[in-house]
């Protein structure tokens, strides 16, 4: 719903705006004023370089700066809600004209801002003037500060010009010209009131003014002079009817802070239990009185809010409103009183102001103190391509004709949405009850796979408390909530008292209740898909928020099934199915690409895009799915109680439509959609592999149709010419049934191999693009030839990678910071590469990667630190920098892992084991020397193979013999090559030494075989066995233990987060002797530290507070990132390697951080300082004081007040790098309390107040002692 809307707009001289304390006061007022658009003049930024001047509320902002010197400046912002698209803009270059025009709600705009000079006018407005109207379409809004009054009489408090007369006359007889039209004195013939008071004149004058065109006064409806608060000028205001409309209700959200106020939480809960304790009464629905409860909660925090931005406002109000009253005394009566008062309320004002922007800096330090230069929202916003504003200017409606007015794109968007999410269905309960037996039959021939009994009865029980708790820990807080405004947080906040009612609420669905209506709406907010057609209403990405007690209910449900699920779902499909990944799929493809050219057959892939896969599904049919797959009555009530009566409403342009029935598809943002989706695909996957006439290769014994990620699905296609009319037959009679749109412009086929001269026409019948080189799937391209694998995939990633790391340079991110997004960023994009495509990469690319990383990490500088120094662990002395090359390598160990797993089926494992004559499982652990009688025709596993000969003896994963020796397909036994006899014996599929083996012996046959007395043809078998095995050299390889690699091939179970296990052995094995730092250290201190002890202060390096850059800070110290003289000295000889502080002795390391006669008073003080937290004191040596290194253990340590005095003092001294003086115990004392107030705040707003206490209760009392100030004024610089 939504109402007319005017535009406001808004010009003031700011008189400055560099510091950040007045941009901050200058955007509070625009945002208190509700401009929509607002002219600026005096910005004093400089065109080269200026500070930000936009916000979230005015994201969209032009400048006319002048080029080098910070004088003049205009600008126009631009509020969020207004959808200002721009055409053009020009400027004079030298900051005092701006011009800008554009679209708002189709109707054309021109806004000229000037920013006159102090003589002169006439001819500058002239000037001006001439450009602008040769620039101007639309409708002209001119404004700004023309500096000078131009009817002196009346505009004036004098009433006398200080201006010529001829300069007056000119501009008057411009302004007519042009038919420009002063919008304050239209609608005020008579008045008086100025905007600006000159105190060596002692008058005030009126010198800022909006001019329009008379021919569209019309539009005019209110124009009027401000009060002068920050700045020197006053603000002008005028008020246009436009065709823009602003919600007729807003969208309410709980405050977050609300949930940090121990006070606020206290009464929340008091509110709470008194509602639940009088009306939880058996007459009233358990639903009805969860979802009552919303809103009186609602009601509670809207008062607080209310109550707190009243009294938050009140004194700022009141200011304004004296400030105003005074302001018009003094106008009519000029009185020095006045003026004195006016002064000292307008500084009042501004103290207070900054007073609130520095608690909004202090909040939003603490904020990057905390998450800066991590991994994370913050830094991935940092370097995340800046999304357009999401403004909808027009868009098509059913018939394609553009619509640009609101109320036209509202309906033109709900409608498309309404007719989306409510596709239509039979339209008699004749049709209706034919489609449901249709379905039925459907499923009845297709539904193979059900839950067992107990599975099914497992699933029946009660919601309990234990699985709420667990959905609650698992769900991310700070995401926006859905329309009832309350976030997850709420309900962790509260959960003491909304625990035991959501359970009765949500476990009472099971006896015939349902979900109120208003618990199942939906707020859509629609993003533009990049580089498409935004008239389009489907090129919008909707974005469903749903409310966060049905996010949670779904939770525990797709909790309850998702174990389940892998038994429900075939392999073919590996979406949403715990176990399966996407690379499950491509090996597939890829392996199944390598044979299909070996088979001379006639071979496809088809690659099919649905259209709005999710949205579409049939109610029906999904409902009918979870009927046949055998859940209970209680479940599948619990999974329709979502789905009965939900409802939507679209935001588009901050305003809201009405709602609409939602009648089909998934619920998007819902936990349980994934698997409700897979669900209702799984039958059309069966009926695809049921069907005789769709035929696929076959590689072993196992024929391949289809493989499936979520709807992405891949088609193996022999046989064209009778597969291809079977699989569109099969789409067809499946979309009948569950709405199923296959979008054909979008889906492709790749011809693999051709046997028939007629196939190229014949495929050109079906309504599919056809390609004959390469297909993307999962995003990655299948290649018709796999050599091209590398040059599809990979290199345009390295391209991407080198133009990414070059945008991302910012100088803002730290060093620390540059590593987190390689970790972050591209880490995920190589693995993804690396796991989906297993093949060999040259050398080239991790040589061209490191460079590329290196220029990066050190912003294209001489590298401090050697990159294999910086890869290591950081418990191992680096920054656990990824090591690409040993990534890759990682990828490759985990299909080694995946092949020794029996248990785990794998449909690329079946593909790749159908090419070899022995298991895949044995390969890896046989004799190197027979690989080549192996016939190992895969590229993929023979890359793969290579791969682990070389990183075996590399990394110490295994030596040969291993204890995982095959007995069988071991060609050095020949008895092995019959399998039978031992698989039997062992009782394995592969039978390796290991399985012979007790304690370093031999276990005896009688043992083995546990049937009684065993044949001697077995006996003998066995002898020869244990011949085979004496003779291999090397006999304790054998029976050595298990090196952890081999251990994780040995388990049956999948292994979570493999190649982190695999990547952090590797990583083990290459850092085998100490980092060069820790031998240095132990030079300088002259002493040696045991690895225990090395260990701690590695660990307190990196953990010594939760700011990156104290943690970056810590570490170039430990690492002697600093280049000292003597370091300068060995690089340039010309240069002394005499301390540039003393001037007297060498400056190493050791002198310039510790022993500088000039440094060692400051450390002293600083060790001082400690004396009166620690008893007894820590040792005043180099170790303790710059390494950490104390006998306090480390969880004290890091929880006492010490370490933050010597991190923030360790800090003070770069400050002072190359200089001649002491570091300032005043920084450093300034310094500790900047960190004391950002833990206060950290502490408090995440529930760890009594960590705070521990940290700094003593910090406050000691510092006001007469001891501590006698400390800092004997060392006071």
């Amino acid at each position: 719903m939504s109402l007319p809307h005017d535009l406001s707009i808004m010009s003031i001289n700011a008189r400055g705006l560099n510091l950040p304390e007045k941009r901050s006061q200058a955007l509070r007022d625009f945002r208190s004023c509700k401009a929509s658009v607002v002219f600026i003049q005096e910005t004093h930024l400089r065109g080269d370089t200026h500070p930000k001047l936009t916000d979230a509320h005015y994201p969209t902002g032009f400048y006319s700066n002048h080029p080098t010197s910070k004088s003049k400046g205009t600008a126009l912002l631009f509020h969020k809600h207004i959808p200002f698209i721009s055409k053009e803009s020009l400027t004079d270059g030298e900051g005092r004209l701006l011009v800008v025009k554009g679209h708002i709600a189709n109707t054309l705009y021109t806004f000229a801002n000037l920013y006159a000079p102090n003589r002169a006018q006439h001819r500058f407005i002239a000037t001006c003037l001439r450009k602008v109207m040769g620039f101007t379409e639309g409708t002209l809004i001119m404004g700004g500060d023309f500096n000078i009054p131009l009817s002196p009489l009346v505009d004036t408090s004098k009433g006398t010009a200080s201006h010529p007369s001829h300069i007056l006359r000119s501009i008057g007889r411009t302004l007519h010209t042009h038919r420009l039209v002063d919008c304050w004195r239209a609608t005020q013939p008579e008045g008086r009131d100025y905007t600006f008071f000159s105190r060596p004149q002692q008058s005030y004058s009126r010198l800022d003014y909006f001019f329009m065109q008379h021919y569209h006064l019309h539009t005019l409806k209110a124009a009027t002079i401000g009060t002068a608060t920050w700045s020197d000028h006053a603000p002008i205001h005028i008020t246009l009817t436009s065709q823009l409309y602003r919600p007729a209700s807003f969208s309410w959200r709980l405050n977050d802070s609300f949930l940090a106020n121990d006070s606020l939480i206290e009464d929340g809960e008091k509110v709470l239990e008194t509602y639940f304790t009088e009306n939880a009464t058996p007459d009233i629905s358990d639903a009805v009185i969860w979802e009552a409860h919303k809103c009186v909660i609602r009601g509670h925090y809207i008062k607080k809010g209310a109550e707190l931005k009243k009294k938050r406002a009140t004194q700022i109000s009141d200011l304004v409103r004296q400030i105003s009253d005074t302001e018009s005394l003094h106008k009519r009566d000029t009185d020095p009183a006045h003026l004195a008062t006016l002064t000292t309320m307008r500084r009042s004002l501004s103290d207070l102001m900054n007073t609130l922007h520095h608690r909004t800096c202090l909040q939003t330090k603490a904020f990057f103190h905390t998450h800066g230069d991590k991994s994370g929202r913050l830094l991935a916003r940092m370097i995340a391509k800046k999304r357009a504003a999401t403004y909808i200017a027009c868009v098509r409606d059913r018939k394609g004709r553009p619509q640009y007015m609101p109320p036209q794109i509202m309906t033109a968007l709900r409608d498309y949405y309404k007719q989306l999410y409510s596709l239509p269905g039979p339209q008699t309960d004749k049709t209706k009850q034919t489609l449901l037996e249709q379905i039925q039959t459907y499923h009845s021939k297709h539904t193979t796979r059900k839950l067992s009994e107990i599975d099914a009865a497992l699933l029946e029980e009660p919601i309990t408390e234990g699985e709420l708790s667990i959905a609650l820990k698992s769900s991310q807080t700070g995401k926006s909530p859905g329309p009832d405004g309350l976030p997850l947080r709420y309900y962790k906040t509260f959960r003491t008292v909304l625990v035991p009612h959501f359970l009765k609420a949500f476990n009472a669905l099971t006896q015939g209740g349902t979900l109120p209506p208003q618990a199942l709406m939906a707020n859509i907010t629609l993003l533009p898909k990049e580089g498409k057609d935004l008239t389009n209403c489907a090129n919008y990405r909707p974005i469903s928020l749903l409310n966060a007690d049905v996010k949670l209910f779904a939770k525990v449900l797709a909790t309850r099934l998702q174990p389940h699920i892998p038994n429900l779902i075939h392999y073919d499909q590996v979406g949403f199915v715990p176990g399966r990944e996407a690379k499950d799929n491509t090996i597939r493809a890829l392996q199944l690409i390598h044979e299909g050219q070996l088979s001379g057959r006639d071979f496809l892939l088809l690659s099919t895009d649905s259209e709005k896969a999710f949205d579409r599904v049939n109610w029906d049919f999904l409902f009918a799915s979870l009927a046949h797959i055998g859940l209970g009555p209680q479940m599948q009530t619990w999974v329709k109680a979502l789905y009965t009566d939900p409802s939507a409403r679209i935001c588009v342009n901050g305003v809201y439509s009405e709602s609409f029935p939602i009648q089909n598809g998934t619920r998007q943002g819902c936990p349980l959609s994934p698997l409700l989706f897979v669900l209702s695909l799984e039958p059309f996957l069966s009926a695809v592999r049921q069907h005789s006439d769709i035929t696929g290769p076959v590689v072993g014994t196992t024929q391949h149709k289809i493989a499936a990620y979520a709807d992405d699905l891949l088609f193996f296609v022999t046989n064209p010419r009778v597969s291809l009319p079977c699989i569109l037959s099969t789409f067809k009679d499946y979309g009948v049934l569950s709405n199923l749109k296959i979008n054909f412009g979008k889906s492709n086929i790749l011809s693999i191999q051709t046997t028939d001269t007629q196939y190229p026409s014949y495929l050109r019948q079906f309504p599919f693009p056809i390609s004959h080189t390469k297909l993307k799937y999962l995003g990655i391209w299948l290649n018709v030839n796999p050599a091209e694998n590398y040059r599809d995939n990979f290199a345009p990633l390295l391209t991407t990678l080198q133009k990414d790391l070059s945008t991302w340079n910012y100088t803002h991110i730290s060093w620390l910071g540059r590593v987190a997004i390689i970790k972050m960023n591209l880490l995920p994009r190589l693995l993804y590469l690396f796991q989906t495509i297993p093949i060999s990469l040259p050398k080239q690319f991790f040589s061209t990667l490191k460079s590329a990383l290196i220029k990066y990490i050190w912003r294209g500088g001489t590298p401090r630190l050697r990159f294999d120094m910086l890869t290591r662990r950081k418990s191992q002395g680096g920054l656990a920098v990824p090591d690409f090359r040993r990534y890759h390598i990682a990828s490759h160990l985990l299909r080694i892992l995946d092949w020794s797993k029996s248990g785990v089926r794998k449909k690329w494992k079946d593909a790749e084991q159908s090419a070899l004559k022995v298991p895949l499982a044995a390969l890896p652990w046989l004799p190197p020397a027979q690989d080549k009688y192996h016939d190992i025709i895969s590229p993929y596993t023979l890359a793969t193979m290579a791969i682990w000969r070389l990183a075996s003896k590399t990394f110490s994963l295994s030596t040969f013999p291993s204890p995982l020796l095959p007995i069988v397909h071991n060609r050095d036994f020949a008895l092995g090559l019959q399998a039978g006899t031992f698989c039997t014996l062992f009782s394995t599929e592969t039978p390796r030494v290991l399985h012979m083996l007790r304690n370093n012996s031999y276990i005896p046959l009688s043992e083995l075989y546990n049937t009684g007395t065993p044949p001697f043809l077995l006996s003998f078998k066995y002898g020869q066995l244990r011949h085979f095995l004496r003779a291999i050299p090397q006999q304790h390889k054998l029976v050595r233990q298990l090196t952890g690699f081999e251990q994780q091939c040995m388990m049956p179970n999948p292994m979570a987060h493999g190649i982190s296990y695999i990547y952090s052995l590797l990583q083990t094995a290459a850092a085998d002797t100490p980092p060069p730092f820790m031998g240095r250290w132990e030079m300088m201190l002259g002493m040696s530290l045991s690895e225990p002890q090395w260990d701690k202060i590695l660990d307190l390096t990196h953990h010594c507070s939760v700011a990156s850059k104290v943690q970056e800070a810590a570490y170039k110290v430990l690492t002697l990132w600093y280049r000292v003289p003597t370091q300068i000295n060995q690089m340039f000889p010309d240069i002394p390697p005499i301390c540039w502080r003393c001037n007297e002795e060498e400056g190493t390391m050791l002198h310039i951080w510790w022993s500088c006669p000039i440094l060692e008073p400051f450390w002293r003080t600083i060790h001082a300082v400690t004396s009166e937290f620690v008893d007894p004191p820590i040792p005043f040596c180099p170790a303790a004081m710059l390494l950490h290194h104390t006998s306090i253990s480390t969880r004290t340590y890091k929880r006492s007040v010490l370490v933050r005095i010597l991190n923030v003092a360790k800090s003070v001294v770069p400050l002072y790098w190359k200089q001649i003086v002491c570091p300032s115990l005043e920084v450093w004392r300034s310094r500790m309390e900047d960190l004391h107030a950002l833990e206060q705040l950290i502490f408090h707003s995440t529930d760890q107040a009594e960590l705070y206490t521990t940290i700094w209760s003593r910090w406050t009392l000691v510092t006001s002692t007469t001891s501590f100030k006698t400390i800092m004024s004997t060392h006071r610089d």
